[in-house]
């Protein structure tokens, strides 16, 4: 059994990359890759890490960045190119959360929570987009499984790879601080437990298996000092909430996964409720077996994502009340997804070991909401757009509707006055695919100036004084128009 389920994960996941390279080759280039691109791409290799780019951009997700000007070098500015490091993630990503499901008996959980983790619409948009969001997070789950593989065997090499994949998870993306503080606080609790009474110079030894933690540390503070204080200089970190975890970082995450689809009731409510009753019936048979069975953590995968999740939350809490850092929102919290579906996943695992009724129900359960979750990916399938960014959707189609009536009149450049948002992407494609006969667009558009040619919205146009002229052509899914 288990070796068709291994034979549908690698097929299932050949098909989901094909799927995501397609987005990646069809998807018009969004808003903060386009301003990424144009504000950091061709500085050099120390402005990138410094973030010595223009307007000290917290878009600037540093090994992405790299990324984007790496493989630009090899195959040039295209989409594909630009994106490619994002695919590289997403086999990443697959390759080790199926490793990290390895231990779970029964096929059927498995192979659900395989596909939990790896079909939720908002979090794979990232996996066709030139940002640091999937890298960061595939660094992390590789983190992750060393760290398992430090707490149960105490290997040097696995401590390493943990800290260096955890830095590597930040300079993708500095949101995943958060992470790299858990794995340090999560070490020196094992530390502290395992060698304070067993050892004759308890602080003496701790501070020698910590000499791998202080270089990181230091390390790490010498290479985000500086980007970090341009983010601060520019009021840069100014995304977030201030309601706390449940309503900014659990509630946005859930709206997000919707990702705007309109059903007959309101599917945000039931997904609240799953959450909550698997977190706290976890917690539950977590506490019931650590007194009753001697919970052994080192052999417990379940338990350990458990206190992962629960030490990030902590620690986005704990920042809030001492500096009044704001809670993790929307893309910002993506990270979570992936933490919360193992520990969702590893409940049923639970279940399922725990007593024969609960195998029966708990198969049953993660049967059908997997099946839920499946259907709702498959109504958000497209190549169109991604949800974040809808209004970017049309611009590589639009561009190309207007080429052929620009190249007909006579100005040498034609004007053409866009929403701000849309503006990076349309000077991107301008500098990338050369297109002598646009002038470079304006971020802030003179409403008083009459232009060529205008991409906005209805609501936006009404707004431009322009002489009286006719719609070229309407984009349903941007819900922009093209008027001449």
């Amino acid at each position: 059994m288990h070796r068709y389920i291994r034979n549908f994960c690698i097929l299932f996941s050949i098909l989901l990359v094909t799927y995501s390279s397609l987005r990646a080759y069809f998807l018009s280039f969004t808003h903060d890759e386009s301003f990424t691109y144009l504000n950091g791409v061709h500085n050099t290799f120390m402005d990138i890490i410094s973030n010595n780019v223009n307007y000290g951009t917290a878009n600037n997700h540093i090994l992405n960045t790299l990324s984007m000007k790496f493989f630009e070098f090899l195959f040039g500015s295209n989409d594909l190119a630009l994106r490619l490091q994002s695919i590289l993630a997403h086999i990443i990503f697959m390759f080790t959360s199926y490793h990290l499901l390895k231990n779970i008996k029964s096929p059927i959980i498995f192979a659900a929570g395989f596909l939990l983790l790896n079909l939720n619409p908002y979090m794979f948009d990232f996996f066709s987009l030139a940002r640091g969001y999937t890298l960061a997070i595939s660094f992390m789950l590789i983190s992750i499984y060393y760290f398992f593989d430090f707490i149960k065997e105490e290997k040097n090499k696995s401590l390493w790879i943990t800290l260096i994949t955890a830095c590597l998870a930040v300079l993708s993306n500095f949101a995943l601080f958060n992470f790299l503080a858990t794995m340090l606080l999560l070490i020196e609790l094992n530390f502290i437990l395992k060698y304070f009474k067993s050892t004759p110079q308890p602080i003496k030894f701790i501070i020698k298996k910590n000499i791998p933690i202080f270089i990181i540390i230091a390390i790490m503070g010498a290479i985000c000092f500086e980007p970090i204080r341009k983010l601060i200089k520019f009021n840069a970190l100014y995304f977030g909430g201030n309601n706390g975890v449940w309503q900014d970082t659990v509630g946005s995450l859930v709206q997000k996964y919707t990702y705007n689809i309109s059903y007959n009731f309101d599917i945000t409510s039931p997904i609240k409720i799953i959450i909550i009753i698997s977190l706290v019936s976890y917690a539950t048979l977590l506490i019931y077996n650590l007194y009753k069975t001697n919970l052994d953590l080192k052999n417990n995968r379940g338990a350990l994502f458990f206190l992962i999740l629960a030490s990030m939350v902590s620690i986005s809490i704990i920042q809030h009340i001492l500096i009044g850092t704001m809670f993790f929102m929307e893309r910002f919290a993506i990270f979570f997804i992936p933490v919360f579906m193992f520990v969702f996943v590893y409940f049923f695992n639970t279940l399922f070991n725990h007593k024969k009724l609960f195998s029966y129900l708990s198969v049953i359960l993660i049967i059908s909401i997997t099946s839920l979750f499946s259907l709702h990916f498959y109504n958000t399938i497209n190549i169109s757009y991604c949800d974040d960014w809808r209004y970017d959707a049309d611009i590589k189609t639009m561009l190309k509707d207007l080429e052929p009536i620009a190249k007909k009149d006579s100005k040498t450049e034609i004007k053409l006055a866009v929403e701000w948002y849309n503006e990076p992407a349309i000077n991107f494609y301008k500098s990338t695919q050369k297109l002598t006969w646009l002038s470079e667009v304006e971020r802030e558009g003179d409403k008083n100036k009459s232009y060529d040619f205008y991409f906005l919205s209805k609501e936006e146009l009404s707004l431009y004084k322009h002489d009286s002229g006719k719609v070229v052509k309407e984009y349903p899914v941007s819900g922009r128009i093209l008027w001449q």
